[in-house]
């Protein structure tokens, strides 16, 4: 399948008819333009819209995975753990997380390495910025954010897939151990 809107209705093929449907912010619309059409109501209908995407980006909130994050946050946050506390807690948390990825059907193999290879070098950043003294973490856009506030949602991309380096850490940070 392509990318775009596909559309299913309980009536006749009618080509004039057609002309008059439009699809706008992913409701079906009937009129001369998508200006002054109003919502289509003749007939039941379908909607469906298909996205081609290099990678998910909604994966911090599925099932299984995001229940980890506040467990990932929680760690960071701990003011009372220094750098190397917080890596060990986070090395006992990983193989969960792993676990996670591996067995969640709404993610490809390589989202799966992605995720895990972004996860592990945001994390490993932050920790070097803790044990540093450092009270920021250096952002691509040269803003900072505190390393103790951790969310998945603002894991930073540091994986390219078709880098063979980066998709070589990926897959280990996938299947090994956090460090």
């Amino acid at each position: 399948m392509r990318s775009g809107y596909y559309l299913g209705v309980a009536a006749p093929l009618d080509a004039a008819a057609a002309k008059q449907l439009w699809v706008v912010k992913g409701r079906l619309m009937k009129g001369t333009d998508p200006i002054v059409a109003r919502p289509y109501e003749d007939h039941d209908y379908f909607v469906i819209e298909i996205e081609h995407r290099s990678e998910r980006d909604d994966w911090a909130g599925l099932h299984g995975i995001a229940e980890l994050n506040e467990q990932f946050a929680t760690v960071m946050a701990d003011r009372t753990s220094d750098a190397d506390t917080k890596r060990q807690r986070l090395g006992q948390l990983w193989p969960a997380f792993q676990q996670a990825l591996q067995g969640s059907p709404e993610l490809t193999d390589p989202d799966r390495a992605r995720i895990a290879g972004n996860v592990q070098q945001d994390l490993a950043g932050r920790l070097e910025a803790m044990a540093a003294g450092n009270p920021f973490v250096t952002r691509d856009v040269s803003d900072g954010l505190p390393p103790s506030e951790f969310d998945f949602v603002d894991v930073q991309r540091f994986v390219d897939l078709t880098n063979e380096a980066d998709a070589s850490r990926a897959r280990v940070a996938l299947t090994g151990n956090f460090d």
